[in-house]
């Protein structure tokens, strides 16, 4: 078993799962030119020009501050059959003779019984 993981792969409670990737080179050159160009007075300058504009009814200035303030709505996403009635969905796993490799984490036997 790997250290920080649970038998079955997962990692497990209490571990961050690792630092994560680096940024790539590129990507910390274009955040390095948005930096010079728009320098923290600047970005203050800009943020309260947008917070003026939304007070005064601009849609936009409105959404892109509460984006970023609040978070951008989640979509919602509506899953149901016809007429709005709820489906079933129905897995077959064909039997490879391969034992419990081709089933998923925790399945075990028919899935009737």
């Amino acid at each position: 078993m790997t250290p920080g993981r649970q038998d079955n792969g997962r990692f497990a409670k209490g571990n961050p799962g690792g630092p994560g990737r680096k940024p790539r080179p590129v990507e910390e050159g274009y955040l390095d030119l948005f930096r010079e160009g728009v320098p923290p007075a600047r970005a203050k300058r800009i943020i309260e020009k947008a917070a003026s504009q939304a007070e005064h009814g601009d849609a936009k200035a409105r959404e892109w501050l509460f984006n970023y303030l609040a978070g951008k709505p989640a979509d919602k996403i509506q899953v149901s059959g016809a007429g709005g009635s709820a489906f079933r969905v129905v897995i077959d796993i064909a039997d490879t003779g391969a034992g419990d490799q081709g089933l998923p984490y925790g399945a075990e036997g028919d899935p009737e019984e």
